[in-house]
């Protein structure tokens, strides 16, 4: 027993590191990247070739932000005409599938000016916002890093 923690602390010293992680994240990422590229690149009628649609919940905001911009707000929480208008931006989409918007109302908004634009251009646009966002949120996060022991990174 004693020799097998011993080989698992091995493991854990050797890989975890920055220079591994740093590798490991990039990796990571790039697969992602590639996987997105051709979701973008083949999908037809908002069907992915891996069998999703293109944006999977990106779906109900659109469908959301439409309702807003064409119906009023009242109606942002009309299941008969989401699941109209969803099946309208994905007809590939199962015929029993429903995506319904179950945000606070306000979350719209973000949402109406993206519906504006077509679907695979609002999602294109959405992704950049969250990894802006994401980006952002890590850069002050990696402030606070100062402040922890260097041995403990």
């Amino acid at each position: 027993m004693n020799a097998f923690l011993t080989q698992c602390h091995g493991i854990i010293e050797r890989r975890m590191n920055r220079h591994y992680i740093k590798a490991v994240s990039l990796i990571t990422i790039t697969v992602f990247l590639i996987f997105l590229i051709i979701s973008f690149a083949a999908h037809v009628d908002g069907q992915t070739p891996f069998g999703t649609s293109l944006g999977s919940d990106f779906a109900a905001f659109y469908v959301a932000g439409s309702v807003f911009n064409s119906y009023g707000p009242e109606r942002i929480y009309d299941r008969e005409l989401h699941t109209q208008l969803y099946h309208r931006i994905l007809p590939d989409a199962r015929p029993d599938t429903e995506l319904l918007y179950a945000n606070a109302p306000f979350f719209v908004l973000p949402f109406s000016l993206l519906a504006r634009l077509s679907y695979p251009l609002a999602y294109f646009i959405w992704l950049l916002i969250s990894v802006g966002l994401y980006t952002a949120g890590l850069k002050l996060l990696l402030k606070t890093l100062d402040a922890m022991p260097k041995d403990a990174l």
